[in-house]
């Protein structure tokens, strides 16, 4: 009786210490410890592969139902692409004004790490960075920026599939006249 009460006392004793560490599946708060996933230099990375293929960039973009096709120069699509990249989360003037969580999805073997701003007022709302949880590897990158004017609201999404295309979705917001949805979408390799 002695032994299975001290056994009980145990094993609530654990459960209750298990209830209040961090899991590894669950979120957690950056602190300046951490290292963000540096998502500029992934986007520099794969501009510098992409440099190095004999691939024209295609850009489709898509308004009012209507897509105009032409091909993008390597050059500026770079341009472009340095859009994407700032402002650096990771920089230490903004890591501590993101929250960071990770879910793990054992199903598609996946890891999600999420940076979430803490104030509004930022220009990245939020950025997501899929990674092939047994290689590490970068499947997509995606941005959420919010760009607003006084008279008018960009809402940018931004997603970036690794060597293969970049899509920006854009939905303008203005006072007085309709919202307008622009969606563009940069191509280098469209094998599926």
């Amino acid at each position: 009786m002695h032994t299975r009460l001290i056994l009980i006392i145990i094993v609530v004793s654990l459960a209750f210490l298990g209830c209040q560490s961090d899991g590894a599946g669950s979120g957690r708060d950056n602190n300046l410890t951490e290292d963000f996933f540096p998502i500029g230099n992934f986007i520099e990375s794969q501009l510098r592969n992409l440099d190095t293929l004999p691939l024209a960039v295609i850009k489709y973009r898509t308004i009012s139902g209507i897509t105009d096709t032409t091909v993008v120069e390597k050059g500026e699509f770079r341009k472009l692409s340095e859009g994407f990249m700032a402002p650096d989360i990771a920089s230490p003037e903004l890591h501590n004004r993101y929250t960071e969580t990770s879910f793990i999805d054992a199903t598609l073997g996946t890891l999600t790490l999420t940076y979430t701003a803490r104030d509004q007022d930022l220009l990245i709302r939020r950025a997501d960075v899929l990674l092939n949880e047994e290689k590490g590897d970068v499947q997509s990158v995606y941005i959420e920026k919010a760009i607003e004017d006084k008279d008018s609201t960009v809402i940018e999404k931004i997603l970036w599939t690794r060597d293969r295309n970049c899509q920006v979705s854009e939905l303008h917001r203005y006072n007085n006249r309709p919202e307008q949805v622009v969606v563009t979408r940069y191509v280098w390799d469209d094998r599926e």
